[in-house]
């Protein structure tokens, strides 16, 4: 019976050297909603009911610890290689107001699966809209996100995906791309659960 406290212990200290000790609770509240695309439902309504700084400063801790296959390294490299993908998307997707590129539908998607294995880009071409379309040769055996630029601002919106629980849509084409629907912001399709 004296291993528990000594365990716990042990996960005390590894939690004060970790990088979410030290975060404020801007960054908490920052760190949170960008790992909860990585989360499950109970994951989130779990963070949502932690009260103290402490108390979701050590669920980050425990989240990205779960998440973690190389325990022997002195960082979190999961939690690591998750902040690469944020930088990559602030960068490569913010445009107009939207100056964080996490939070569009494109760096949403690459923060949940990763990066894509390919990807295809067709430009606008007269009446037509640009869109893009991702494909994930090892999610789900196989799954595409499908993306268009409504405005032509380089902000593009997912309307369609094979993968489970994403937005549906199969007629995401013709309604958006080739028949340009006039109120591209009304009837988007919603995900399917």
């Amino acid at each position: 019976m004296p291993a528990r406290p000594l365990n716990q212990y042990y996960e005390s200290l590894a939690f004060e050297k970790s990088e979410f000790s030290s975060l404020s609770e801007e960054q908490v509240i920052t760190v949170f909603e960008q790992s909860k695309i990585k989360g499950n439902e109970y994951e989130n309504d779990l963070f949502d009911k932690c009260t103290t700084l402490d108390a979701k400063k050590r669920f980050l801790y425990a989240f990205w610890k779960r998440r973690n296959a190389d325990t022997l390294l002195p960082y979190n490299k999961a939690f690591a290689e998750f902040n690469k993908l944020i930088d990559y998307t602030n960068l490569n997707f913010q445009s107009g107001l939207m100056k964080e590129g996490w939070k569009s539908d494109r760096g949403r998607i690459i923060l949940k699966y990763g990066m894509p294995t390919t990807t295809n880009t067709t430009p606008q071409n007269g009446d037509q809209r640009s869109y893009q379309k991702w494909y994930y040769d090892e999610i789900q055996g196989g799954v595409e996100f499908d993306f268009v630029d409504f405005f032509g601002n380089g902000n593009c919106t997912l309307v369609n995906s094979t993968a489970r629980g994403e937005i549906k849509n199969v007629n995401w084409r013709e309604r958006y791309i080739d028949k340009i629907d006039p109120n591209p912001n009304g009837g988007y399709p919603t995900r399917d659960r």
